[in-house]
């Protein structure tokens, strides 16, 4: 048969190039940001954040405390400025320098204007007791905002991580398993810190909203979605 009537997947043309996603990185983050802060903004102009730190909290005879406690250094800066230094350095090793500098100047930046945004609005703590140690004002929640940001950080480079995909079906299997880790770990982090009494709901929103806006900045770069 003449060549050139084959069809092209026989005469071993490359594979079509999969479209690009629909919503890119830094717009879904730009776009959690903006919803993330209206809510926060919401909550803590009425009353509605007080009801919910009430049915949230643990209280002083709280069974699962210590848990709670363990999750809440999940998003400690001790705990993540580990995780950026090794994940850092790892990234670098591979070859993936540019994203290894943006770990680090990103997690930078969000400790960064979490400490600049409980400078200037001082907000107060919720009046409760509180079942772990906490200083400094509220607003944003200084976990939840660094959380956010390094675990959906290394959830979206562990989604391009090609080496894993390489491995065949464990290899992604690993990495399915690792992505819903890293998503969840933020999400029970910020919970943490309205359980034990030291943030107001509103307070984790707003950190929420400060990592995903770090997120959206450091998408934007081409080189985080290679």
């Amino acid at each position: 048969m003449n060549s050139s009537l084959q069809p092209a997947s026989l005469r071993g043309s490359p594979p079509a190039e999969p479209p690009p996603p629909a919503v890119r990185p830094e717009q879904f983050f730009f776009a959690a940001f903006f919803v993330l802060l209206v809510v926060a903004v919401v909550l803590a102009r009425g009353s509605s954040d007080n009801e919910l730190l009430l049915g949230i909290y643990g209280g002083s005879d709280a069974e699962f405390a210590e848990f709670w406690n363990f999750i809440s250094r999940l998003g400690s800066t001790a705990t993540l400025v580990a995780m950026v230094a090794v994940f850092g350095l790892l990234l670098g090793r591979m070859g993936r320098k540019e994203q290894a500098q943006w770990l680090v100047a990103g997690f930078a930046a969000t400790v960064l204007l979490v400490e600049m945004l409980k400078w200037t609005l001082a907000r107060g703590r919720p009046p409760v007791e509180h079942l772990t140690a906490a200083s400094g004002a509220s607003f944003p929640s200084g976990h939840a905002a660094e959380s956010l940001f390094v675990y959906f950080y290394l959830w979206m480079v562990l989604q391009d991580a090609a080496s894993l995909r390489r491995r065949g079906a464990v290899g992604i299997a690993v990495g399915e398993v690792c992505s819903i880790a890293l998503a969840v770990a933020a999400g029970l982090v910020g919970f943490s810190r309205v359980y034990l009494g030291v943030h107001w709901p509103s307070d984790v929103l707003g950190g929420w909203a400060v990592g995903s806006f770090v997120l959206g900045i450091a998408f934007l770069s081409g080189e985080q979605r290679r």
